[in-house]
């Protein structure tokens, strides 16, 4: 069973990093420092005739010996990081990482829930996990990168790919966050697909757990929900959702592309041209499934409460 943290991974990642740098700093110190001599030994006034070399055997050996180890020594510091990247040890957890423009989600299938790219991603420290990293068939390229951690992994539409860390132990009631970028340009706001990643101890992520089950398998009244003068939107600020989730494609006036300049962006002030209805339900259903054959994705991915608001 592979037992190394997460900081072996960053550890392989910066030595072979440093020393590439120092490699290549030192060989470029060595090669400027012989063009000075031979610029001022066998500068014409004071060599006007150079003897000419025809061979060196020892030199030839050592030019051609030297690098050949220091390139094979490269590839052995750099094959040996990228092999741990790539083994996933046997005791992890997995959690199923999804792109789309311009948010990523996070399915924790032993638990059966799904948090959002605002949520963040919630993980316990000294647990393995391995993530499997896809897109949406219908997106783009996107790519998953956790910058302290030195690992990142390529999201393709119709393609599952994987990498995993274990992040250290926090102190009780630390939650050290890191940063979660797309590191592959995905459009217009490529920028803004940011997230968090919270390290819990394990008694916290438990209690993490608990509560995000309480709260979106709370019971919904439909009939309540669904009354924009209620305080359901209160409590779940459909407003802001809108804001973090539409105005990109939509606008902040909802105009679509006429506001926005985004291709084919639905004006959803205009409600004659919906391709599957206006009414309350028939948004709902959009916001479940998207909309075959546009850029319309599904936001499954939101809690139904955040979906009803």
């Amino acid at each position: 069973m592979n037992v190394l943290a997460v900081n072996d991974i960053r550890a392989a990642v910066d030595g072979a990093f440093v020393f590439f740098a120092w490699s290549c700093g030192i060989m470029m110190t060595l090669i400027a420092l012989a063009i000075v001599i031979f610029v001022v030994k066998y500068r014409r006034s004071t060599t006007p005739r150079t003897e000419q070399v025809h061979g060196n055997t020892a030199l030839e050996v050592i030019w051609v010996t030297v690098p050949t180890i220091i390139v094979m020594y490269m590839f052995y510091i750099g094959y040996q990081g990228f092999k741990l990247m790539r083994d996933v040890p046997d005791d992890h957890m997995v959690v199923e990482v999804t792109g789309q423009q311009w948010k990523w989600s996070y399915y924790y299938p032993d638990l059966g829930i799904t948090t959002t790219n605002e949520q963040g991603l919630f993980l316990p420290g000294g647990v393995a996990v391995k993530f499997n990293i896809r897109s949406l068939v219908n997106d783009v390229l996107h790519s998953f990168y956790l910058p302290d951690f030195r690992v990142k992994e390529d999201s393709v539409p119709g393609r599952v790919s994987h990498m995993w860390i274990r992040p250290d132990m926090p102190q009780p009631g630390e939650c050290p966050q890191y940063n979660i970028f797309c590191a592959e340009y995905c459009g217009a706001d490529h920028s803004k697909m940011i997230s968090k990643l919270t390290v819990l101890t394990p008694d916290e992520y438990v209690q993490w757990v608990d509560e995000f089950k309480a709260r979106i398998h709370a019971p919904i009244d439909v009939a309540h929900a669904m009354d924009p003068t209620s305080d359901f939107f209160l409590d779940y600020n459909g407003k802001q959702l809108f804001e973090a989730n539409c105005v990109t494609c939509h606008g902040s006036k909802g105009l679509g592309e006429v506001e926005t300049g985004y291709a084919n962006a639905r004006d959803l002030t205009d409600l004659s041209e919906w391709k599957q209805g206006p009414k309350k339900t028939d948004i709902f259903r959009t916001l479940n499934t998207g909309v075959t054959g546009t850029n319309m994705r599904s936001f499954k991915q939101l809690s139904l409460q955040e979906r009803f608001a």
